[in-house]
């Protein structure tokens, strides 16, 4: 095999490019060539770090109190959430305007209806013999009407008398309650799911029967009637034979129903309208404790586009005004506003002692009622904004102890009002004792107090005099300088290298390693090596690595490669001097720190031969017939490991055993017989193969008779 000349590069001494196939080191993209690349380093560290916020998902990881965050980034006052009332419930099913700004309550799971007037003072206007009132609906007489269940029994309760039964629905649920222009009632009803209109009298029509288990919802909008249903899969005692399918949304008209859309979503629960005579509907996916959640917006042709999800629970959504929809989201107490014909939502409040869970817009009083999912407390949605709210950061975790610079800030600062920010740090995951205190309110950017640590918190906090102008927060930036530590290699590793090899180290196999005749065939040069580290920084710097030799009969090591940036090479050893070696890998951050900074690791590789000379045979024919080899064989630097022959260039191969029973030795013999020869000449060739797979061979020339 020809050779070209080294082409050196200045400062690069053992650096060369993989296709010259020369003596030396090849640096190259190890992915491409031999096996999956294996990083070292990260991007080159930003000294100082910085911790920036200026996203929705930013800011809603922290706590907010007295704050709304916005699709946009942005941080601004709350509304003014007051606490208008507290009734004897577990729960808040159901809401309904009355008259003079009060609320009607429907709790479970004591089966009660309160009245709430607009002061907050409660009444018990019914005390069900149900476990839940689901639906109340409330006539232009004053009439109020209560849905219940277990029995899905409708009670007509007036405005001045007892409670009666108005209806027996033959269901196990009412969920939902309209009026039509008529003055006839319709009811939702699960188990089974009926659409029934009732008449003052008590007479139940059946409007609408649905394959669904439940009609959660029914919308009366201008002249059309929709229902809203809970798919086949709804509940878990389903039985086998039936088919799952999706909620549905039907159209009653002309005394049938109309499927208007299909979702793959297992309920859909509420339903708004949208003024134009579509609607809004919550559809709704659960599965043991995983749930989402999606508005979707199904225009009057029938059309559906979704609008919103989460993966929470949604239970419930009203139009808030002509502009927006508000929506009631999960256990952590969301509220989340949607402005019409926008793409942006808006965490209007969260609410840490109350999980909404039904929603009112009361047209009398202009206020939002906000009943409770697992109390019966009441409270209200002012349009007011609160005079101080406080948003505390996630906590912040720069990777190591670290030194703070400054803090800033951007915002929008109307008159009379302003941003004032502190800070805390600790070396703990989760703030606890051993953190420090918050520091004082300060309103101008600059330097953190808080201690040097690990973990760093900041609380934004938001002020106005005048209850309808906010501070908007849109950026909030730290400056941190890790305290340096040094790097570490972790992994080391020297092997032959083997084209189209795969795994790690020398359990590799080439593509030509067996012959159809058993013959080893090695295709590349065998004095190929790779190396291969992995080091990594814990501040992120990025790292710097230099190579250095030693041999075994050495005392001191020899610089090969300087400060290169990769993590891995092939290196050709063909005219490296032969022996034990040790290779020193040097692993320094210095391209992110100055010379005195700068910190460094060191690893050792173990020993290993280096070895591309083939063993050398010696082969001697004796004068008896059958013909008789002796052969000895010998190799500096490794053992033998294998012997065999071959006879006239044939495929077949003749394996040869050594005198004491095993090739393991640097200096061999053995012997083997020719056999079955026919008369002429012949060339018998003997292989002999070093540990290393450097292969020596002797011809032997011999004329039989």
């Amino acid at each position: 095999m020809s050779v070209s000349s080294p082409k050196y590069r200045p400062g690069r001494p053992w650096c060369r490019h993989r296709d010259d196939l020369i003596t030396g080191v090849v640096w190259l993209a190890f992915g491409a060539v031999v096996l999956a690349a294996i990083s070292a380093t990260s991007a080159a560290a930003a000294r100082p770090s910085l911790w920036k916020q200026r996203a929705f998902e930013d800011f809603k990881d922290g706590e907010a109190t007295g704050v709304s965050i916005t699709s946009q980034g942005t941080v601004e006052l709350a509304p003014e959430l007051d606490e208008l009332a507290q009734v004897a419930a577990e729960r808040v099913w159901s809401l309904v305007s009355g008259p003079n700004g009060s609320v009607y309550v429907g709790t479970g799971d004591g089966g009660h209806v309160f009245a709430v007037d607009e002061d907050g003072e409660t009444s018990l206007l019914f005390d069900s013999p149900e476990i839940a009132v689901h639906a109340l609906a409330l006539s232009a007489d004053g009439v109020l009407y209560a849905g219940t269940a277990p029995e899905g029994i409708v009670y007509r309760i007036p405005p001045d008398g007892d409670a009666e039964v108005l209806a027996r629905t033959g269901t196990h649920y009412v969920w939902d309650l309209e009026l039509d222009d008529s003055g006839a009632l319709l009811a939702a009803t699960g188990e089974p799911g009926l659409v029934v209109s009732i008449a003052a009298d008590g007479a139940a029509d059946t409007l609408l029967t649905v394959p669904d288990r439940h009609v959660m919802a029914i919308l009366r909008t201008g002249e059309r009637l929709f229902a809203a249903t809970a798919g086949s899969g709804f509940e878990a005692e389903e039985t086998e034979d039936a088919s799952p399918s999706g909620a549905r949304v039907y159209e009653i008209e002309s005394g049938r129903g109309r499927l208007v859309y299909e979702a793959d979503y297992g309920e859909i629960s509420r339903m708004v309208s949208d003024g134009e005579g579509g609607i809004f509907v919550v559809a709704l996916r659960q599965e043991e404790e995983d749930a989402k959640s999606e508005i979707l917006h199904i225009d009057a042709l029938g059309t559906a586009v979704p609008v919103w999800d989460v993966e929470a629970v949604i239970f419930d959504l009203v139009r808030e005004g002509e502009d927006a929809l508000l929506v009631a989201v999960g256990e952590s107490g969301e509220l989340y506003r949607l402005p019409a014909g926008k793409r942006r939502f808006d965490l209007v409040a969260r609410i840490d002692s109350l999980a909404p869970h039904r929603l009112l817009s009361h047209p009398g009083s202009g206020r939002m009622v906000v009943g409770g999912a697992h109390s019966g407390r009441l409270m209200t949605l002012s349009s007011r904004i609160v005079r101080q709210g406080r948003l505390e950061s996630a906590v912040h975790d720069f990777h190591t102890h670290s030194q703070w610079g400054r803090l800033e800030w951007r915002a929008d600062l109307p008159d009379h009002t302003s941003i004032g920010f502190q800070t805390r740090s600790g070396n703990s995951q989760d703030p606890d004792e051993s953190w420090s205190e918050w520091t004082a309110e300060s309103s101008r950017p600059g330097a953190v107090d808080s201690p040097p640590a690990r973990y760093l918190q900041y609380a934004a906090v938001l002020h106005t005099s005048d209850d309808s102008r906010s501070p908007v927060l849109r950026e909030v930036t730290v400056a941190a300088s890790q305290t340096n530590l040094r790097p570490r290699i972790t992994e080391l590793k020297i092997f032959p290298y083997r084209s189209g090899q795969s795994g790690e180290g020398g359990k590799v196999q080439t593509e030509n390693q067996n012959s159809r005749n058993g013959r080893r065939s090695v295709p590349q040069r065998k004095s190929l090596r790779v190396v291969r580290w992995k080091a990594g920084d814990a501040n992120g710097d990025e790292l710097s690595y230099s190579l250095y030799l030693r041999g075994g009969d050495q005392e001191e090591w020899k610089l090969v490669e300087e400060n290169s940036s990769r993590n891995a090479l092939i290196w050709d050893t063909e005219t490296m001097p032969e022996g034990m070696t040790e290779m020193k890998l040097v692993a320094s951050d210095h391209p992110d720190n100055s010379a005195p900074g700068a910190l460094r690791d060191e690893r050792v590789s173990e020993p290993f031969l280096l070895d591309n000379s083939p063993p050398s045979i010696r082969a001697e024919l004796s004068g008896e017939s059958p013909p008789k080899v002796k052969i000895e064989i010998e190799d500096r630097i490794s053992p033998i490991q294998r012997v065999q022959y071959t006879v006239d260039y044939g495929d077949r191969v003749y394996p040869v055993d050594s005198h004491d029973g095993i090739f393991d030795g640097l200096h061999e013999e053995s012997e083997f017989v020719l056999k079955g020869l026919a008369p002429g000449e012949h060339v018998i060739s003997v292989q002999a193969w070093d540990r290393l797979d450097n292969v020596g061979v002797e011809q032997l020339i011999l004329y039989v008779e």
